[in-house]
């Protein structure tokens, strides 16, 4: 196998980093872009859960009972308009309301695949939200939002929302076999683009030692003119 020679290897050197750097950045946008995307759907379900809390459900003798808002929506209205799927879980995990995804599922699955009951009991002990990622219907995967109904400083039962997430999801992927079949266009590209800026740098050089070698005695009065560094 011949041996590189310090030019080329100087090129091939230059173009690996240009094209890592490239796959390097591509792949922390995409994740960037998928991070953002996954905490901005989480501020909005958040808000919507609080919106569903005050406006759709009420207390009556420590039961959740169901209500329309100021504009007369009912909660399945609501929800089919936002997007959102959701199930009311009072406080013996039992789902009393079910909507979106939720209903259909909950027909021909327990309940315990659309929601753990792990995550349903830390809320009620900790009395904070929380969120988790499911593959829900035909593999698609859902952010759940697990969120705490509060009347009178007292948990009530639990409100259950789901947010499809499978276009982020497939967007993020995208990106990555996107940038995936760039790499090996970056690195062509780059291997043109740096061996000509290594061979415009070495030319001067190179072409002092063409001179140097054409020395002879006899001819050592014979001027090298150099240009630039």
């Amino acid at each position: 196998m011949r041996k590189l020679t310090f030019k080329s290897r100087l090129s091939l050197w230059f173009t690996t980093i240009l094209a890592s750097s490239l796959l390097i950045s591509g792949i922390v946008f995409a994740i960037a872009y998928f991070s953002v995307s996954l905490v901005n759907r989480q501020n909005f379900m958040v808000r919507e859960a609080v919106e569903v809390s005050e406006k759709h459900l009420t207390d009556k003798n420590g039961e959740i009972y169901f209500m329309k808002d100021d504009q007369g929506k009912t909660l399945s209205a609501y929800l089919r308009d936002e997007g959102l799927s959701a199930m009311v879980i009072d406080n013996s995990n039992t789902v009393i309301g079910s909507y979106g995804v939720y209903s259909g599922l909950l027909s021909t699955t327990n309940r315990e695949s659309l929601v753990r009951t792990s995550d349903l009991n830390k809320v009620k002990i900790e009395g904070k939200q929380h969120f988790g990622l499911y593959d829900l219907y035909e593999g698609r995967t859902y952010l759940t939002l697990v969120y705490p109904v509060v009347s009178n400083g007292d948990i009530i039962g639990l409100l259950v929302l789901g947010s499809d997430m499978d276009f982020g999801r497939q967007m993020l992927v995208f990106a990555l076999i996107l940038i995936a079949s760039i790499f090996p266009v970056s690195f062509v590209l780059g291997w043109v683009a740096t061996n000509w800026m290594v061979s415009k740098s070495f030319r001067p050089l190179e072409s002092l030692l063409t001179k140097m070698r054409g020395f002879e005695v006899g001819k050592l009065s014979e001027k090298i003119y150099i240009r630039g560094n």
